[in-house]
């Protein structure tokens, strides 16, 4: 659709990036290597991609009828390398996925994030897998809008949603009648306050209740449960969603070895990214107790290897796949380091 295309059209895609056409299915001797400008130059991006199946025979030894996935990172980069993963153990990591979210038959998913964030993917075809209802809408923008008419039960979203959608709650607030506004304790007139800050101050359940009711019922009246990749909350927002009675369950995953871990409803920690799902096991590399290091997984499930052979992460000899980022476990919950510290060694803390 013309939202997809658009994304496709970004700029940071890789000038080396190549497509595949047919010009008729199946017929591979009228296939023609075109680089993405020239692509879009000829108008061929709605022909049949059907290169596809021809590199899965090649690069895997899979099957062109076998179902298979390839999943990228959701900022891709300069560089990106897709991991490959086969139909059966995709299907493994679903039905593993679905059972730990434990959707109720009344419950309903909701994705709102953009189709580049695997999590999204994942996560909504495991919901369904498990036979539970997925709510969708055709443009990103029209789900926003339409969250109080889809009233799911389970929001999945990444930080940078919660952070736009903060700004205009606290609009909303900053909106309140005059009466409420007094509730600011030792707040000067021209002394501006933070979110948190502004949330602290609602002593009064009543006010509180008046005052979320619009926020409220933007988000759904039946939802109770917001899943945020990596579990980052912007400031403020935490507060806001436990006043509301929403429980924030953080998720974490990579490429390389699709969701890995999951917060459990009435069994989270504030700020972390889950624990990890049945059949992956984690680590902190080197590290002893509660100390922040490479976080690590292992698992029968994980990739196959990437399409073009090679990446950016690396198993080692024991199985543990390296995932590039930081963090520490606590009673079995994982808490990620800010990705500005991601490149840190451990040399240097």
């Amino acid at each position: 659709d013309a939202s997809a295309l658009e994304e496709l059209r970004d700029p940071r895609l890789p000038a080396h990036l190549q497509w595949i056409t047919l010009r008729d299915e199946g017929v591979v001797a009228n296939a023609q290597t075109l680089t993405w400008a020239q692509l879009m130059e000829s108008g061929k991006y709605r022909e049949i991609r059907g290169g596809d199946r021809t590199l899965k025979e090649r690069a895997f030894n899979t099957p062109s009828d076998a179902p298979a996935l390839v999943v990228f990172e959701p900022e891709p980069g300069d560089d990106p390398h897709g991991a490959f993963f086969s139909g059966a153990k995709l299907a493994h990591q679903l039905k593993a996925l679905g059972e730990d979210m434990g959707l109720g038959e009344e419950d309903r998913l909701a994705v709102v994030v953009s189709m580049g964030w695997f999590h999204a993917a994942l996560m909504g075809w495991a919901t369904l897998v498990a036979g539970r209802a997925l709510v969708d809408a055709p443009t990103l923008g029209g789900l926003i809008t339409s969250m109080g008419t889809l009233s799911p039960t389970h929001l999945l979203c990444n930080a940078g949603f919660l952070a736009s959608q903060s700004a205009r709650w606290r609009a909303q607030l900053e909106a309140a009648p005059e009466y409420l506004k007094r509730m600011r304790e030792g707040a000067a007139e021209d002394e501006g306050l933070s979110f948190t800050r502004m949330l602290g101050s609602l002593g009064e359940r009543a006010a509180r209740q008046k005052m979320y009711e619009p926020i409220r019922e933007g988000l759904g009246e039946k939802l109770r449960v917001i899943y945020v990749i990596d579990g980052a909350l912007p400031e403020g927002v935490e507060a806001l969603l436990k006043d509301m009675e929403i429980e924030a369950l953080g998720v974490f995953g990579v490429p390389e070895a699709g969701v890995t871990h999951i917060e459990r409803e009435g069994a989270q920690r504030d700020g972390a990214a889950g624990r990890p799902v049945q059949g992956v096991a984690c680590k902190i590399d080197g590290a002893k107790g509660e100390e922040v290091g490479e976080v690590l997984v292992r698992s029968e499930l994980l990739f196959d290897g990437y399409w073009d052979g090679s990446g950016p992460r690396h198993r080692d000899a024991e199985g543990w796949l390296h995932t590039g980022r930081r963090g520490h476990l606590s009673s079995g919950f994982l808490f990620l380091a800010p990705e500005a510290d991601a490149g840190a060694t451990d040399d240097e803390g």
